[in-house]
């Protein structure tokens, strides 16, 4: 950009970041090059950046965007379009139930975040946030935005998945998580059943566009006692009627 008053060590994060952006997972090499910048200078700014988690180094060595700059975005997320229309019918739907309530989205490769909450009246999710990133292989959101997502993009997700077990019923295996998606569609709702916190679980459902296409996701998170299976059902249609709501808001 260029001005007198920039600070030159910032504009060399910024360029940092936006190279990052646009090649995720460059390597050291790439970076400084592409960029023009000196080793000493790149490698003190990418060490800075993930301090901060603003970036990431992958076990190939290489650098990408990291869950330290989602926070930064929630400010922006709270003008989107898709919040402003959804928070009315997740704020009722969370006053009905008491329930934590999430709208969560995709946002770019391999990753899925939270882009709006609601806390729970008596209990709410404490690993969850605007901004966080969702755990892929158990988060009842995540699994329904992989669970209708196109075939070859989905092949690419799940191959970026590391199947931390996290509680007993975390699923940690890719053959048995690809068959819980597709009994997710066919279900029509997902369930975190206690997958990544043994005392909590959750449903999901998608939200569409007027071409059918999913757009994002909402779901509950409740204490594992406060919605029995046999009430799941129940609790999904709940949310398919506020998924509707928004679908229909959207297009008008």
């Amino acid at each position: 950009m260029g001005s007198k008053y920039c600070v030159t060590a910032v504009e060399k994060a910024i360029k940092i970041l936006n190279y990052l952006g646009e090649h995720p997972e460059a390597t050291f090499t790439e970076i400084f090059t592409n960029l023009d910048l000196s080793k000493s200078t790149t490698y003190q700014t990418l060490f800075t950046l993930e301090s901060y988690q603003y970036v990431t180094k992958t076990k190939e060595r290489k650098y990408r965007l990291d869950v330290g700059l989602l926070p930064l975005i929630k400010g922006v997320t709270e003008e989107n379009r898709l919040v402003k229309i959804a928070a009315g019918p997740l704020n009722k739907l969370a006053e009905e139930t008491g329930l934590t309530v999430h709208l969560c989205n995709i946002t770019d490769s391999f990753r899925a975040i939270c882009i709006y909450k609601i806390d729970g009246v008596d209990f709410t999710i404490k690993n969850t946030g605007v901004g966080r990133d969702l755990s892929l292989h158990t988060s009842a959101a995540a699994k329904v935005l992989l669970a209708w997502m196109d075939p070859k993009e989905l092949a690419f997700y799940l191959s970026t998945i590391t199947y931390t077990k996290y509680t007993n019923n975390t699923i940690t295996s890719p053959v048995d998580y690809r068959q819980e998606l597709i009994e997710t569609k066919k279900r029509g709702y997902s369930i975190d059943n206690c997958e990544g916190n043994s005392g909590a679980m959750g449903i999901g459902v998608p939200i569409f566009d007027s071409r059918g296409k999913v757009l994002a996701a909402i779901s509950i998170g409740a204490i594992v006692t406060e919605i029995p299976p046999e009430q799941y059902d129940l609790y999904a249609e709940k949310l398919k009627k506020v998924s509707q709501e928004i679908t229909n808001a959207l297009a008008f």
